[in-house]
């Protein structure tokens, strides 16, 4: 549906509120008519329809860090579809299992997170800010869908963390459980893909402890 003309309607992007009881549908140059049309063919009180959402990446290099010390560069990525994940092609066996929540190692991942659901507290572990890389909300949504560059995505997760360019391909996480991988953001909010698909989608395994 997204990106597609319905009716003289084009949907931009959507997002499955389950606190709302609602579906947000972005729309294409929205007008009356527009939202007459979508309520007429959909159930009217399940819907929230908006002018198209603003999402952007926080990728803008392609070298990575982990801490102060530069990992590697980007290997295989996956981006389309419920995953924007990548692997980095490492020069060393310096890399560890350290979660940065401060300019130093403090911490580390444990387990995977096996299911997840809106209200979970979740946290960011980025680059952005090399004083206070941790940004921590709840998941919003677990149905995002939206296109961006002439790429779909489906099934994102929408998150109340913070997160700047810089911090794409940085961990979600709980505690010590790895929930995702950081993407951009979507309506003002930030957005991720969740762990058990970029597992599926790519052939890497976490390091845990």
């Amino acid at each position: 549906m997204i990106g597609k003309n319905f009716n003289g309607v084009t949907i931009t992007d959507t997002l499955v509120d389950l606190t709302e009881q609602k579906i947000q549908v972005g729309v294409n140059d929205l007008d009356e008519k527009k939202k007459v049309i979508l309520e007429k063919a959909f159930n009217s009180d399940m819907l929230s329809i908006r002018e198209p959402a603003i999402v952007s990446d926080d990728l803008d290099r392609n070298s990575f860090s982990q801490g102060t010390n530069n990992v590697g560069g980007m290997g295989a990525r996956v981006y389309g579809g419920n995953v924007d994940a990548a692997t980095i092609g490492t020069t060393s066996l310096s890399y560890s299992n350290d979660l940065y929540t401060s300019s130093s190692r403090a911490g580390y991942f444990d387990a995977v997170q096996a299911n997840d659901f809106v209200g979970n507290m979740v946290c960011m572990s980025g680059a952005s800010s090399a004083t206070n890389p941790v940004s921590c909300g709840t998941v919003l949504s677990k149905s995002v869908s939206y296109s961006i560059d002439g790429v779909a995505f489906s099934g994102l997760r929408s998150a109340s963390y913070t997160s700047a360019p810089g911090d794409s391909g940085a961990p979600t996480y709980y505690s010590t459980v790895l929930m995702g991988v950081n993407k951009g953001r979507h309506n003002g909010n930030a957005v991720y893909s969740y762990i058990g698909n970029v597992l599926n989608a790519l052939p890497v395994q976490p390091i845990l402890n």
